[in-house]
């Protein structure tokens, strides 16, 4: 199974998120896989698909719109190795893993560290990961 890892690049600490198929929605919205509060991020701003040869990021219609390597994209666009995505105020860098190293951790997203992002406008952009249907023994100790 093919996994992808997102890293801050404008938080406190870098912090890393690994995602896995089939899609994660990106947005302000509860609703939303991975949830970025921040004034500048739309309640369904943008997603991540996975498709059997590729992963590849769309634009929801998001007000600020969704950049890859500081272009905007009207359409999706697939990801590679080292891109850098800035979805509002967060900005990350893309990690592929390949099957052999892949975790068995459920579909989803899952946070590896303490989810947090801070904004390039120097407002804190929070992040938050659904984290439901994981075992308890996989569910990250979130300090404040």
């Amino acid at each position: 199974m093919l996994e992808l890892r997102l890293t801050t690049l404008n938080g406190r600490q870098p912090q890393t998120f690994a995602l896995r198929p089939p899609e994660v929605v990106f947005g302000r919205g509860r609703d939303c896989d991975f949830r970025i509060r921040a004034r500048d991020v739309s309640r369904r701003h943008c997603r991540i698909v996975f498709y059997p040869t590729y992963v590849a990021i769309e634009d929801l219609s998001s007000t600020n719109g969704t950049f890859v390597n500081g272009q905007r994209i009207s359409a999706s666009q697939a990801l590679k190795r080292g891109d850098i995505i800035r979805i509002g105020s967060a900005v990350f860098r893309v990690d592929f893993i390949g099957p052999g190293e892949a975790t068995s951790a459920p579909a989803g997203p899952v946070a590896v560290d303490t989810p947090m992002a801070e904004s390039v406008e120097d407002e804190p952009a929070s992040v938050f990961v659904k984290l439901n249907n994981l075992p308890p023994d996989q569910i990250p100790d979130v300090k404040r």
